[in-house]
């Protein structure tokens, strides 16, 4: 009887060492998540400034920085359209898919 129960809290310590495990992993797999979600919207913040940056720069502006900044990008897929909503480029973006959805697309909104 005593060789049971000493079985019984071993299987008990067991569960809930596994239960234990399994809430610490999903925590710390939404922590970092959500920091890599915090980080990819700084990029693309970074990103759009410099495109409104670009769009309103004047003649005397040095613009090769902000060059250097998109040309960096190898993870935020960028559209650029012009005023009409006409595709003119895209980045990061796969080309199979950016031209039957360009097909299908009746109006692009400007993104940036």
């Amino acid at each position: 009887m005593n060789l049971y129960r000493q079985t019984q809290y071993w299987k008990i310590l067991l569960i809930g060492l596994l239960t234990l495990i399994v809430i610490a992993t999903i925590l710390y797999s939404n922590y970092l998540a959500e920091k890599l979600a915090g980080e990819e919207r700084k990029k693309i913040e970074l990103i759009a400034n410099v495109y409104k940056k670009l769009n309103s720069a004047s003649d005397n502006l040095d613009i090769s920085f902000m060059f250097e900044i998109i040309s960096s990008n190898t993870t935020v897929p960028l559209i650029l359209t012009d005023e009409k909503g006409n595709i003119i480029g895209f980045k990061n973006i796969d080309s199979l898919r950016a031209q039957n959805d360009k097909r299908k697309r009746a109006h692009t909104n400007c993104l940036l």
